[in-house]
C-alpha cells in the first residue's frame, strides 16, 4: 500500500533552546495529525561536513519528493519556490519575506518585559549588551530602553569593538569588562540572548564584580543548558517557541491541504521571566521596604493583609505605605496583586493542577473567587490563560 503521509523537511538544527522548542511544537502537531514523515537536518559528526550539507541537501530533498519545508536557511529558498514547494521560514530576517509564512519575534515586548523585571527589583541604573550586527538585538534594545526611559531612567548600551572580523573572545571579554566597570552600580543588565548573558557574567568575573549584588543579568530564550550551567545561573525571558512551532506546522499543513495560500506571520512572544540567581536580589536602599518585599515574596502563596506586612517590618501601615509608594512607585496592595498573579500563572503554565487545586493551594475559599480575581487583573479566565500559554 502506497504511503500517503506528507513528506516534510525540517531544516532546523537543535543548537539552542528556542530551536529545540520549535521542534517540539512541530512534532506535537505531527502527532495530532498523524500523517507526516520527517526529514530532519541532523548533523552527523562522522560522515557529514559543511560542504556536503550545502552541496547535496537540496537535490536530496527533491529526489525524496518533499511536500513542504520548515527551514532556518533563507539562502536555500529560491530553488524550492521555483518548484512550488511550500516553505515556512523559521528564522527572522531583516529583509521582507512577505510572500512566505515566517516565524518572527516580538522583540520590543521581549525587551520591555526584561526592563520591568529589573525595575521591579529596584534598579535605577541599566545597561544593554547585544550584538550590533543583529537587527533583532537592536529591536530588543529599543524595547528595553523605551520602557526604562518611560520611568525616567537611562540605558548604557555596550558598543562592540569595530573590527569584528578580528574580534576574539579575549579581546571582547576585556571590552565587556571595561564597559561594566564604567557603569554606576548596582546596575541591571539585559543581554540580547542567553549566550550574551553568559558573556556578561564572564565579563563581571574579569572586572571583579559580583553577580547579582553589583550587576544583575537577564538574558532571553530560557535555554536551560546555558542558564543552569552558567555561574551564577542566569535569569531569562521565556518564549512561547513551542507554540510557534505548532502553529508553523499547522500553517504548512493548511497550505499542503489547499486550504490557504496567504502568507502568515507567526509571532514568538515572551510569556514570563524565569528568575534565577543572576537577578535574585532587591536593589533597594530603604531597608524597611526591602524587608517588606522579601516577606511578601517569601509568603507569596499565602493571602496577606497590609497590616500583617507592617507588623513584620515593625512600622505603622501609614508610614510603610508612604515609603513603599515613594521608593517603588506602587502601593503595597499593587505588589500583593502582582505576586499573587505570578503564583497563579506559574501554576497554570507549569503544572496540571486543576483550578480548584490551585485555589486551595493559594488559600482561596473557592475556585470562583480565584477566577474572579484573575480575570480582573489579566482580562482573561484562568482556563483561557492556560490554553494560551501552557
Amino acid at each position: 500500500m502506497m504511503d500517503k503521509r506528507k513528506k516534510v523537511a525540517v531544516l532546523i538544527e537543535a543548537i539552542r533552546g528556542h530551536e529545540r522548542s520549535l521542534l517540539r511544537g512541530i512534532a506535537k502537531y505531527s502527532r495530532v495529525k498523524g500523517d507526516w514523515v520527517f526529514f530532519l537536518d541532523k548533523l552527523d559528526p562522522f560522515y557529514r561536513n559543511k560542504s556536503d550539507k550545502d552541496g547535496k541537501l537540496i537535490s536530496k530533498l527533491l529526489n525524496w519528493q518533499v511536500d513542504g519545508i520548515i527551514t532556518r536557511y533563507p539562502d536555500k529558498l529560491s530553488e524550492f519556490q521555483q518548484k512550488n514547494i511550500p516553505v515556512v521560514l523559521a528564522i527572522q530576517t531583516e529583509n521582507d519575506n512577505s510572500e512566505l509564512g515566517t516565524i518572527e519575534f516580538d522583540n520590543c515586548e521581549i525587551g520591555r518585559m526584561a526592563a520591568i523585571h529589573l525595575m521591579e527589583r529596584g534598579f535605577t541604573n541599566f545597561g544593554f549588551c547585544g550584538l550590533e550586527e543583529m537587527f533583532w538585538s537592536k529591536a530588543r534594545c529599543a524595547g528595553f530602553s523605551e520602557e526604562v526611559r518611560k520611568h525616567g531612567y537611562n540605558v548604557s548600551s555596550y558598543e562592540q569593538p569595530k573590527s569584528l572580523s578580528n574580534l576574539s573572545w579575549d579581546i571582547e571579554q576585556h571590552a565587556i569588562s571595561q564597559w561594566l566597570s564604567s557603569l554606576h552600580r548596582p546596575v541591571g543588565i539585559m543581554a540580547c540572548n542567553d549566550d550574551r548573558a553568559e558573556h556578561v557574567a564572564e565579563g563581571c568575573k574579569q572586572a571583579g564584580l559580583n553577580v547579582p549584588e553589583d550587576v544583575a543579568i537577564i538574558g532571553v530564550d530560557n535555554d536551560e543548558f546555558v542558564c543552569e550551567f552558567a555561574d551564577p545561573p542566569l535569569s531569562s525571558v521565556a518564549l512561547n517557541s513551542e507554540r510557534a512551532g505548532f502553529e508553523a506546522a499547522e500553517y504548512l499543513d493548511e497550505i499542503l491541504n489547499g486550504q490557504i495560500s496567504a502568507a502568515r506571520k507567526i509571532l514568538v512572544k515572551p510569556t514570563h521571566i524565569v528568575t534565577r540567581q543572576s537577578t535574585d536580589i532587591l536593589a533597594i536602599d530603604d531597608e524597611d521596604v526591602a524587608k517588606a518585599l522579601a516577606y511578601i515574596r517569601k509568603n507569596s502563596r499565602n493571602i496577606l493583609q497590609v497590616e500583617d506586612i507592617a507588623d513584620q517590618v515593625g512600622i505603622s501601615v501609614r508610614i510603610l505605605q508612604s515609603r513603599f509608594q515613594s521608593v517603588l512607585g506602587r502601593t503595597i496592595r499593587d505588589e500583593l496583586k502582582k505576586v499573587r498573579i505570578n503564583e497563579i500563572t506559574a501554576l497554570l503554565r507549569d503544572t496540571n493542577m486543576t483550578i480548584s487545586q490551585i485555589a486551595y493551594q493559594l488559600g482561596y475559599s473557592s475556585d470562583h473567587n480565584l477566577a474572579r480575581f484573575f480575570r480582573a487583573e489579566m482580562q482573561m479566565s484562568p482556563v483561557e490563560y492556560r490554553r494560551k500559554f501552557k
